[in-house]
């Protein structure tokens, strides 16, 4: 007959058990199922090479794959070299999904691949490494096709599209590597022969290189947004841009804006390759070497501008003359055919201008002078030339000064052209007054004062 009496052992026992759900109870915020605990996700895959993991089709996620070359050479680039931040990658928003590179066949140097990018839409891509231009472009990976139809047996039949399951998007890549030559990239803005300074001269590399071509579609063709370089000319009109920040072989494209007081016409895009023979064309430039560049800039239409006009008459005892100041050296323009018509307004007493002769080719009412970037209107007086205000005299006697005389100058007629370019800017006088104060292709000047 069995004992109904429990063993100390299995009392033990129970006892033991008991505590130990009482423990688990109180762990589980103090009632109901005990709660797992979570994986190490991070120490899991941490002994994971990711380049080792093979990729599975996502729906609604593509790949971008291809080769990097060197665009000098044409050679494949190893990219497992290089360290993060380095390296091509593809920005989807404010994520960056990296490339992966094969590591492990010699064979297959500069092969990448970046996948999960969503399909359907355009993403920024981007190549970053050491001693090479920059590469940015674009990506928009399709996930349709047409379906093919036989257009024989078929009539009006429409092409429907169809979800490709694994969609690749195959780009190619060129890199153009920096400080490849030993020989700087000049740049000269002359006007005239004398080199301009304070020009902005800029440089931007091309998507595509016309000299180091190799077979194959190359994203950069579709166009890069490579940032460009800018340097202002020196005294001697240079913009010299080192060897260590442009490509040897490389396509470029330059502009040159010139500062808004030299009325110099901006020069640009003007296309080259940096250190090979360009031919020269209507684009104002010499690319004798493409190292050493020069460019040779002209007028706006309106080149030649009047900065300031003195009319002399602060204290109303001018002798009638205008001094004109231009913003560059002129020259005059048919000195003999000048015709300014010239009048005397308010009590003159008399005074006069000699008499126009018809058609002697003279101005008998002015004489123009220039100097430099100034240019004179003076009048010429006929018999009775205006009388200066004499205050030792009584000033009751109006026959011993003249009061309020205006002298107008209408200059339509006055030729004037930048030097050394008379047959080019051959511009009449009132084209470029009216720019500065004072300045009107009608002067009127006050000489004497008006008695109190």
């Amino acid at each position: 007959m069995r004992s109904n009496t429990w063993s100390p052992l299995f009392i033990a026992a129970l006892f033991a058990a008991l505590i130990g759900c009482s423990d688990k109870k109180k762990s589980s915020g103090g009632g109901g199922a005990a709660v797992a605990p979570v994986e190490d996700e991070t120490e899991k895959t941490s002994s994971v090479d990711p380049d080792s993991v093979v990729w599975s089709p996502v729906e609604g996620q593509g790949c971008l794959q291809g080769v990097i070359t060197d665009g000098f050479t044409g050679e494949r680039i190893d990219m497992t070299q290089f360290a993060d931040p380095s390296g091509a990658f593809v920005l989807i928003r404010n994520q960056k999904l990296k490339a992966r590179y094969i590591k492990d066949d010699p064979n297959l140097k500069g092969e990448y691949n970046i996948c999960g990018i969503p399909v359907e839409q355009t993403y920024p891509v981007f190549v970053y490494i050491p001693g090479y231009l920059p590469f940015e472009s674009t990506v928009n990976i399709t996930s349709t096709r047409a379906v093919r139809v036989d257009t024989n047996a078929t009539s009006n039949s429409v092409a429907t599209e169809v979800k490709i399951p694994d969609p690749i998007s195959m780009t190619n890549i060129r890199l153009y590597p920096l400080a490849n030559g030993a020989t700087p990239l000049r740049i000269r803005a002359t006007y005239q022969g004398n080199g301009v300074a304070g020009a902005t001269v800029t440089i931007e590399p091309e998507a595509a290189t016309g000299h180091y071509a190799f077979e194959g579609t190359f994203a950069n063709s579709a166009g890069t947004r490579v940032a460009p370089q800018r340097v202002v000319t020196d005294a001697s009109g240079y913009a010299e841009f080192k060897a260590e920040t442009v490509s040897l072989g490389h396509r470029y494209k330059y502009w040159i804006l010139p500062t808004a007081a030299s009325h110099l016409t901006p020069v640009g895009p003007v296309t080259f390759n940096f250190g090979t023979v360009a031919a020269a064309g209507g684009d104002g430039t010499d690319d004798t070497n493409a190292f050493d560049i020069n460019v040779a800039m002209t007028d706006l239409d309106k080149a030649l501008v009047a900065v300031s006009c003195s009319l002399q008459d602060a204290d109303y005892k001018s002798d009638g003359s205008v001094t004109i100041t231009f913003n560059r050296p002129l020259a005059a323009i048919d000195p003999d055919s000048w015709d300014a018509a010239i009048s005397v307004a308010g009590n003159a007493s008399g005074a006069d201008f000699p008499a126009t002769v018809a058609d002697n080719n003279k101005a008998e009412k002015i004489v123009v002078s220039t100097s430099d970037r100034t240019m004179t209107l003076s009048p010429v007086w006929g018999n009775n030339k205006p009388k200066p205000i004499d205050l030792a005299k009584d000033p009751s006697d109006l026959a011993n000064q003249d009061r309020n005389i205006t002298v107008t100058y209408n200059t339509a007629n006055i030729k004037v052209a930048v030097a050394g370019l008379e047959s080019q800017n051959n511009v009449a006088l009132s084209t470029v007054l009216g720019t500065a104060p004072g300045c009107a292709a009608s002067m009127a000047m006050r000489l004497y004062k008006a008695m109190d």
